[in-house]
């Protein structure tokens, strides 16, 4: 009989969350999992910034005779028991996750190891980092310890979904550093300026009028002509445009529409700092993002005075 050295990670939102996890734990003891090491419970807000209530985590250590499917169906099973009826995502009694199967490498249809986003999670990584921080990710060679510390150090991050699928930001020592109409890499944990900031967004792609200009951003990798130019772009209000010789002026930049056309597009934080608003006085212009982007954004903003504002010819 052979034993197979496995992490699991468990997560309770709802009902009694700390006898959730005491009786999962219970009954995996009882259906094939021998419990070695169990950490600190710690409470966390939801990952990715979810409308939930707080969880409860820890990370288990353990052995088993079970196969990965076995363990796997043994999981869903004492989930069930608990009370479980929710899917991926939503509240739950109790989530048990397998992260780590010895060094088994394993992607299955429907189950992955080790989990796809483990690296992503801290409610995985600090508990497992008081248990085993020397443990080795088998996929990138690295200890637990440095996983944790890779992950701390990387910028928070936030998406929605929109007419031109997700748009995401990313917040560092609480200033918006990034945005950008594709999947940011970050950390997915609980922030309070990222709920902020995407439940504006949410009401922005929905067509309310909303204001950007109090979300503190981080400009300070541009030049100062760049920040400055910026600065003016963000005083645009909701429903408004500019032109690129209209904004250098008011930045003080003689002849400078040129100047202004590359500081728009080396905006690190589009539609928070509308340089959609930036337009030609013949046109809509050019955008980092796609001349497209631009003329939804407009459209978004403008509504019916889009087409009075901007002929069919100038697009």
């Amino acid at each position: 009989m052979q034993f197979h050295k496995v992490v699991l990670s468990l997560g309770s939102n709802k009902g009694r969350r700390k006898e959730n996890i005491k009786e999962a734990l219970r009954l995996l003891g009882i259906s094939g999992v021998r419990i070695l090491k169990v950490s600190t419970i710690i409470e966390t807000l939801p990952w990715d910034n979810v409308e939930q209530q707080p969880y409860l985590n820890v990370a288990v250590f353990g052995e088993t005779i079970l196969s990965p499917h076995e363990l796997l169906e043994t999981a869903k099973k004492i989930e069930r028991q608990i009370g479980r009826t929710s899917g991926h995502m939503e509240p739950r009694e109790i989530d048990i996750d397998i992260i780590f199967y010895e060094n088994l490498i394993l992607r299955a249809k429907n189950l992955q190891i080790p989990h796809p986003r483990f690296r992503e999670r801290e409610f995985v990584l600090k508990p497992l980092r008081e248990i085993m921080p020397h443990l080795k990710d088998p996929e990138t060679g690295k200890e637990i310890i440095a996983l944790y510390r890779e992950l701390i150090m990387l910028p928070f991050t936030g998406t929605i979904t929109t007419d031109f699928g997700p748009f995401s930001l990313q917040v560092k020592d609480g200033k918006v550093i990034k945005t950008a109409f594709s999947n940011l890499k970050g950390r997915r944990d609980y922030n309070p300026l990222i709920k902020s900031i995407l439940s504006i967004l949410r009401k922005y792609f929905a067509g309310i009028p909303v204001d950007f200009s109090k979300v503190p951003v981080n400009l300070e990798n541009l030049p100062p002509t760049y920040r400055k130019v910026l600065e003016i772009t963000r005083e645009i209000p909701y429903g408004a445009v500019k032109t690129y010789g209209e904004v250098a002026r008011l930045s003080g930049i003689k002849n400078g529409a040129r100047v202004v056309g590359n500081a728009m597009r080396t905006n690190p934080i589009p539609v928070i700092i509308p340089c959609h608003r930036v337009v030609r006085k013949d046109g809509i212009g050019e955008y980092t993002g796609g001349k497209k982007i631009k003329e939804f954004l407009l459209k978004l903003e403008l509504k019916d005075r889009f087409f009075s504002t901007f002929t069919k010819s100038t697009f």
